[in-house]
């Protein structure tokens, strides 16, 4: 029979570590950081030294209490997590799959023990190994493709491997089949697991009203009459649909509206979709675009990824040299690592590197991408004209330390006269494509997942689905799905 652990995701909007077990085979959906859970005992200054990572994490729950999955050199020097562990579970462990490179999926594989395997897209490695070498930390927490041990100092690489859509990954009992979801980071995931004749479906995190909705459709037709379906949910609450097209309408407007005025606009680093609507409305409005060093070196990586279309950048994209070192804006000097690296190989190629007060002279000239909230102090150096506008186009505060920082983001924005404008799609999908998807896959089981909100999910799915049987999980005791 199938059993379940629900070690996170569960009654949480993501943190996902989904544990499937069949026969003497086991296999992890997701390793991720539980944001939720995490931020109840550590902060950006509250943080575990080396030698007690995984005994504070084990005590305050933002790792499960499972034995034999966390990486031996850290349970070496770390006796008191050793004690927790010693009469945990030990469930088998053949690999983990990792659905896409959102922290709150895959940022505590760096715990895990070298001996179990990461699958992963292979455009998933791309973003990951990115995100690695342009971290200004070194933690931990950041060796997801390598480690280094803590005893001997030694960086070691760790078992990884690469899928696509169409290919089978098999281990021990377990068939897995990724399958292409839309959402907003390129190469999501969703998967159907075969095993003993049963089958689920996992749908990793999706939306079906994005620019690539029909890789969700696609995901969908495979699902079709799986026995269970984990479904995530974090927008059962929410009935509004926008769409990347209705943003990119706002953008084009509001950008028609300021002429004369800089357009500074704020967007996730790995939001491709909103990175090419910026892209075209910087085109459409005959500007020049300003991106992050960190988002061109982004795009430059993808360029090797099969399946990707970057879009096509010219020669109308400067990079932002932000104020470091001397602050004389000396790649040589006030740069370091990656960064001078980079910056030195966009300036080779003939890629315009431009400074705040260059952008300052000619200010209706630019749309200027910042990716960090931080970077709202590089506009200190620029001086926009009073009046404007800075472009919110993101997700919005979901929990009380996002809202503290977009309270100090708010406090830039009035204190340097900027209009703050709102517009953003989001990479989940809403309540109506949610039911949509479960009552096209039909599976007999539903499971909610990466939602707050369970009591709302099954109220809804009993009332569409009255056919279906819903089905919570959690806790570090498996739970009997299928058999």
């Amino acid at each position: 029979m199938l059993r379940l652990w629900g070690l996170g995701g569960v009654g949480e909007i993501g943190g996902n570590k989904l544990l499937l077990e069949g026969g003497d085979s086991g296999v992890f959906l997701d390793f991720g950081v539980s944001m939720s859970v995490k931020r109840r005992f550590f902060s950006l200054h509250l943080r575990p030294r080396t030698p007690t990572y995984l005994s504070l994490y084990l005590m305050t729950g933002v790792i499960p209490r499972l034995g034999g999955i966390y990486r031996e050199d850290l349970l070496r020097i770390d006796s008191p997590a050793s004690s927790i562990l010693d009469k945990a579970p030990k469930p088998r462990v053949d690999a983990c799959i990792v659905s896409h490179a959102h922290i709150d999926h895959y940022g505590h594989v760096s715990l895990l023990s070298p001996n179990i395997p990461i699958y992963m897209g292979s455009t998933t490695h791309l973003l990951i190994k990115h995100r690695q070498e342009t971290s200004s930390q070194r933690e931990l927490e950041g060796q997801v493709l390598h480690y280094r041990d803590v005893e001997d100092n030694v960086e070691e690489e760790r078992r990884v491997a690469t899928f696509r859509t169409g290919d089978k990954i098999r281990l021990g009992g377990f068939t897995i089949r990724p399958i292409h979801v839309d959402h907003s980071i390129p190469a999501s995931y969703g998967f159907v697991i075969e095993w003993g004749g049963q089958t689920i479906a996992y749908t990793g995190d999706f939306r079906m009203h994005g620019p690539k909705s029909e890789l969700t459709w696609d995901f969908v037709e495979e699902a079709r009459g799986v026995d269970a379906l984990l479904v995530e949910g974090t927008r059962i609450g929410e009935v509004e649909r926008v769409e990347e097209r209705d943003v990119e309408r706002d953008l084009d407007k509001w950008v028609k509206s300021h002429e004369g005025k800089l357009v500074s606009i704020m967007v996730s680093e790995m939001d491709f979709d909103r990175l090419q609507t910026v892209i075209r409305v910087a085109e459409e409005n005959g500007r020049s675009l300003i991106l992050p060093v960190k988002v061109m070196k982004m795009l430059e990586s993808l360029k090797t990824a099969q399946g990707i279309k970057v879009p096509s950048l010219g020669d109308n994209v400067s990079v932002l040299l932000d104020r470091r070192g001397s602050g004389r804006y000396d790649i040589e000097r006030d740069y370091r690592g990656w960064m001078r690296k980079t910056l030195q190989q966009l300036h080779d190629k003939g890629v315009e590197l431009i400074s705040g007060p260059r952008i300052s002279k000619n200010q209706s000239k630019y749309i200027l991408v910042l990716s960090r909230p931080e970077s709202i102090t590089e506009l200190a150096w620029i001086k926009p004209e009073p009046g404007s506008p800075l472009i919110l186009s993101t997700s919005e505060p979901h929990n009380e330390e996002q809202e503290i920082e977009r309270e100090k983001l708010m406090n830039w924005a009035a204190l340097l006269g900027l209009k703050v404008l709102k517009c953003h799609a989001s990479g989940h999908a809403e309540q109506g494509s949610i039911l949509r998807l479960i009552s096209e896959i039909g599976a007999k089981t539903i499971i909610p997942i990466h939602t707050e909100d369970e009591e709302l999910f099954s109220k809804l799915v009993s009332t569409h689905m009255p056919g279906s049987r819903m089905m919570r999980i959690g806790g570090t005791q498996p739970i009997i799905t299928l058999g």
